[in-house]
């Protein structure tokens, strides 16, 4: 089966398709990834406090949510009543709560019960993708990784914990395939499901396990950085954060 991909730039920037992910460039390089969405984490307080600026993060909720009633209702209206694939861009000048705003309609939309829908899809793609790399390995091996990695969110989110670290793990495997394939092209989404399997075993209390996949991937994504820092910037700071929670839950000193 081949595919092929047009690639149009409009005011110098242009959009295309990755493993089932929209990607949209700016100067040659991924600069937004769209994916599953994902509650803002427990943060640590005295992580905060080490730094008063990360208070100023809107991804930690340091500040609850209030209000916004009139724009989350028709945030609603336009999920529920347009069509059934849709992409809607939310702009305004900085500091207005644009973030806070779409966070708390996707953890809404969630709490409604759509993260079930998003599994029912997840766990379909997935099983067309392993028929596909059955037949074909080499074609499909990284969209069924991809797929698995969307599919392992999924489960965590539906609260199938040991399912979802289960399918990471297959998918960190089929991605260590494809890197040594090809580096350059794979480095940045291996070292993305070894945060999220990090992730996974921190949440189950396997310290030992979630620090040596985000150690792993801190060595790869620090190697790539030099060459692309907007893509590497925030998995980076995911990675570290990640990596000294589980340093301080071993006590064992900050990484430096």
């Amino acid at each position: 089966m081949s595919v092929e991909q047009h690639v149009t730039a409009h005011s110098g920037y242009a959009y295309g398709v990755i493993g089932a992910d929209i990607h949209v460039y700016g100067d040659d390089s991924p600069v937004y990834l769209l994916q599953n969405w994902r509650r803002a984490p427990a943060t640590d307080p005295e992580w905060l406090r080490e730094l008063p600026s990360r208070m100023l993060n809107s991804r930690f909720e340091v500040v609850p949510f209030t209000g916004r009633d009139a724009e989350l209702a028709g945030l609603r209206a336009w999920r529920d009543e347009g069509p059934r694939l849709a992409v809607r861009w939310m702009h305004a000048p900085g500091g207005q709560g644009k973030t806070r705003l779409a966070a708390r309609f996707a953890d809404s939309t969630q709490d409604e019960g759509r993260s079930a829908e998003a599994l029912a899809a997840a766990e379909e793609a997935v099983s067309l993708r392993e028929r596909l790399y059955a037949e074909h390995p080499d074609p499909h091996r990284e969209d069924l990784a991809q797929t698995l990695s969307n599919l392992g969110i999924c489960l965590e989110a539906a609260g199938r914990r040991s399912e979802g670290r289960a399918a990471t793990r297959r998918a960190v495997e089929l991605y260590r395939a494809a890197c040594e394939a090809n580096p350059a092209a794979y480095t940045l989404d291996l070292a993305r499901v070894l945060n999220n399997l990090g992730r996974f075993l921190a949440l189950d209390g396997r310290w030992e396990e979630a620090l040596a996949r985000v150690v792993e991937g801190i060595a790869l994504a620090e190697r790539s950085a030099a060459d692309n820092p907007p893509a590497y910037g925030t998995l980076l700071g995911h990675l570290r954060r990640t990596r000294d929670g589980c340093l301080r839950m071993l006590d064992r000193p900050a990484a430096r």
